[in-house]
């Protein structure tokens, strides 16, 4: 897949477009603030979670809980290692890598702030502000639709965000401030990082790197953003990290896997892959404890670096994919 050029257009290649689609961007976020400061107490409250009480308990809530797993983690792992396999392989790192961190900052907001959850049976354990399921689901959807830049995408994008803050609300999740919460800072991350992507690029930063150098800061980088993060499960998403950019790293210069292939192959690929990645991460929880940092990150580390180092190379060396000449 051809992916547009990193430079300021975010959102149209036409000056007059981007300028007009950047007010919008802006002006969401600036009404999403507004109404979190000004109706605050009210968005916090249980009389929207208990009006939807009665659509919770019927068919749409079943609707809603399969909407919801769109905005999981389990959902991201299998559309990454999809798209890092068989479509894009810098796409998918990159969309990882500002996923990842969103996740953290957004679980680091949630349990410093230590707001409750809805009062419902069976609720999840945790805090609640902000939703990093919406959160995420705008940096993810947004990242995609922005290094695409397809209508199709553009309006795909919004109606899964919304949908996916939705099904917060009406399972009863998170208040409804939670999840404009969650939508603001996804605006503000989404934003930032584009601005560093295109920094990235402008500068001609990562062609002055060399190989060890990458290698040390794909590792170095995210060991030190656990300790900038406050929730036990940073070890987690830094290790995934991890794992993932080393591995990104040594793909790119060891194995060059083309995503491109037959559509046999493709199939092939994603069953191996995920059934591995899930392997990783399930069948070896035994052996690394979720309550020890160090074992957490590593578990993780070898789910990230299955992702996009091993399984191209075993797919490379298969002949499930073909050699690459050039990606962009």
């Amino acid at each position: 897949m051809r992916l547009a050029p990193i430079n300021r257009n975010y959102f149209s290649d036409e000056p007059h477009k981007e300028l007009r689609w950047r007010i919008l961007y802006w002006a969401l976020a600036l009404v999403l603030l507004a109404a979190l400061v000004g109706w605050w107490d009210l968005l916090r409250t249980g009389a929207v979670v208990q009006a939807l009480e009665p659509y919770r308990v019927s068919a749409t809530g079943s609707i809603f809980e399969a909407i919801n797993f769109v905005g999981n983690e389990e959902f991201y792992m299998i559309a990454i290692g999809l798209i890092f396999w068989c479509i894009n392989k810098s796409l998918a790192f990159w969309a990882s890598a500002i996923l990842l961190f969103t996740a953290s900052v957004s679980d680091s907001v949630r349990e410093s702030t230590g707001l409750p959850r809805p009062d419902i049976e069976d609720q999840l354990d945790g805090y609640t502000f902000t939703s990093t399921a919406a959160c995420t689901s705008v940096v993810f959807w947004g990242f995609l639709s922005s290094r695409i830049k397809r209508l199709k995408l553009w309006i795909l994008a919004p109606i899964i965000i919304v949908l996916v803050s939705l099904s917060d609300v009406l399972l009863g999740i998170h208040y409804t401030g939670d999840v404009l919460g969650g939508l603001l800072l996804g605006i503000i991350v989404l934003a930032l990082f584009l601005w560093f992507m295109h920094l990235l690029v402008k500068k001609g930063w990562s062609e002055q790197v060399s190989l060890g150098l990458r290698l040390l800061l794909a590792f170095v980088l995210p060991v030190g953003l656990i300790f900038l993060f406050t929730w036990e499960g940073a070890p987690k998403l830094m290790g995934l990290l991890a794992g993932a950019a080393v591995g990104y790293v040594l793909e790119g210069r060891l194995v060059s896997m083309d995503p491109r292939a037959k559509w046999y192959q493709q199939i092939i690929k994603f069953v191996i892959g995920a059934a591995v990645l899930f392997g990783i991460v399930m069948g070896l929880a035994d052996f690394f404890p979720f309550d020890v940092p160090v074992l957490l990150f590593i578990h993780f580390a070898l789910a990230g670096i299955w992702v996009t180092f091993l399984a191209p190379a075993l797919f490379r060396f298969t002949g499930l994919s073909p050699v690459e000449n050039n990606e962009t």
